[in-house]
């Protein structure tokens, strides 16, 4: 993270605390996410399963474009 605003400290800090609340979310999550009936309804249901997919390949898109826009058209900073 190329962030020379903040402090090192808080820079970490709001990182540490979004890992964490990642690993908070699928420790939450993890009897849905083992329930049987959960997965029979979306893998088993191809028109699901299709929209899943094309979800996902939506936001590699997304991120593939942006990283694309940074690498070809950085940011120019004036000092």
């Amino acid at each position: 993270m190329l962030n020379e605003e903040l402090p090192r400290w808080l820079d970490w800090g709001i990182t540490l605390l979004a890992i964490a609340s990642l690993i908070f979310f699928l420790w939450f999550m993890k009897p849905i996410i083992l329930h049987r009936e959960w997965k029979e309804k979306f893998f088993d249901n191809k028109i699901a399963l299709a929209i899943i997919v094309v979800s996902i390949l939506a936001f590699l898109f997304i991120i593939a474009m942006g990283w694309w826009l940074d690498t070809f058209f950085p940011v120019e900073t004036y000092r």
